[in-house]
């Protein structure tokens, strides 16, 4: 045979003839495996030809190329319409926790009570109103103090760990859906463009026993915090940020949830 791959034919695809015959291509088919990326052509001048057996081609695979792009071409999931609602966050300085809200007379409440060490960090993010089109509910629970629970509020959008959370003595009240959100790809575990993962750490305090002031039972420290991954006032990355304050990031690195 004849022939030799021209000068400027990078882009150019590299298919793989399929022999076999199946009901919608009887005479066989082509898979496309990649396109040229590089060639000896272009560095030495000598074109890869049946006469220059020592000439190489270069492929891209494109086997290895979807995978890392494929949540920005074929979203797992479309993607849930903008309705506006945002979640603030809230920092107490008295006992170090942190908190989210969506709902607006609770975000009212608040505001109002920062006699109670609540304030607002600054950080917020869009999420969606319950049962909205792609979306999952997020459940919402706080630390049941009869049994030892913590003092703090617990957010999840997995329904399996939500489930083990409502088990009787588990040390956690369910109280509803707080909001919607949108969950990562099931193929990267992260969240498709353009929204924003969620992630969250722990204070890993749940040894720490106190008596609440406000109720006389014993309760544990344990707070989660749940963060976009933007700089803080120091420049640095939330998530480096808080392991500097030995908190340990949960999820495996990838976000909990997506927001806008």
């Amino acid at each position: 045979q004849s022939g030799f791959t021209e000068v400027g034919s990078s882009g150019s695809g590299l298919f793989e003839f399929v022999a076999g015959k199946t009901s919608d291509f009887p005479n066989g088919y082509y898979l496309f495996r990649g396109t040229l990326s590089w060639g000896d052509d272009f560095q030495y001048s000598k074109p890869v030809a049946c006469n220059n057996p020592v000439g190489r081609d270069y492929f891209s695979r494109f086997d290895l190329f979807v995978p890392q792009v494929r949540q920005h071409l074929t979203p797992a999931n479309p993607l849930p319409v903008n309705d506006g609602q945002t979640a603030i966050e809230y920092y107490n300085v008295i006992i170090n926790h942190y908190f989210m809200e969506a709902r607006v007379s609770e975000i009212t409440l608040l505001d109002t009570l920062k006699s109670n060490g609540w304030y607002r960090t600054g950080k917020s993010w869009g999420v969606w109103l319950e049962n909205t089109a792609n979306t999952v509910k997020v459940d919402r629970f706080y630390g049941d103090r009869a049994v030892g629970g913590p003092n703090s509020h617990f957010f999840t959008a997995s329904a399996p760990e939500s489930a083990s959370l409502q088990i009787k003595n588990s040390g956690w009240q369910y109280e509803g859906t707080a909001f919607a959100v949108a969950a990562p790809l099931a193929t990267t575990g992260l969240c498709p463009a353009p929204l924003r993962g969620l992630y969250r750490s722990f204070n890993q305090r749940y040894q720490r026993i106190y008596r609440d002031s406000a109720t006389g039972l014993l309760t544990t420290d344990s707070n989660h915090r749940y963060y976009v991954q933007d700089p803080n006032s120091t420049g640095t990355d939330i998530a480096s940020w808080m392991s500097a304050q030995d908190w340990v990031s949960e999820g495996a690195g990838k976000p909990v949830m997506c927001v806008r």
